[in-house]
């Protein structure tokens, strides 16, 4: 009825070796599933995260205000045919202004500097420390109403 099949001590000791490896590979390949299953997991969080706080603001002339992320926030000249963008004024832009003719900027990066950008062609002038950014909103006749405003300002229109 019941069989008994005899091993040597020889033989045991391989069959429990052979055990222990087959678990140890069980739990390394469990171990390798995890960990690839967090770093998908934190990819997909990570990319559908991205681009939640960035926004463009329309300016006059095919410029805009790109918010790329909190640290790279530029002023672009946008093609109408590609819809791509060139960089105007680099990072990191905090507040603008503008009228039709200009649009005063104020930017933070390694140190404050302000510019000044014509509307129809496009060129900005700057970095301008204060001094030499009031003196060039006098030179251009740029009038009081256009004033330098946080980008806040703008977004909470949006």
């Amino acid at each position: 009825m019941f069989s008994h099949k005899h091993f040597t001590l020889t033989q045991l000791k391989v069959l429990f070796e052979e055990k222990r490896i087959i678990l140890g590979m069980s739990r390394l390949i469990r171990s390798l599933f995890n960990r690839i299953l967090v770093v998908l997991l934190m990819s997909f969080i990570l990319t559908s995260c991205a681009g939640l706080g960035d926004y463009s603001i329309d300016l006059p002339g095919n410029l805009q205000v790109d918010r790329i992320n909190g640290e790279n926030i530029v002023i672009s000249l946008i093609d109408d045919a590609s819809g791509s963008g060139t960089t105007i004024v680099p990072a990191k832009v905090a507040e603008v202004g503008w009228n039709k003719k200009y649009i005063i900027v104020r930017q933070t990066d390694q140190k404050e500097g302000f510019w000044v950008v014509k509307v129809d062609t496009a060129k900005a002038i700057g970095p301008l420390d204060h001094k030499n950014f009031l003196k060039k909103k006098k030179e251009l006749n740029i009038p009081s109403e256009v004033e330098l405003k946080s980008l806040d300002y703008y977004t909470k229109e949006m």
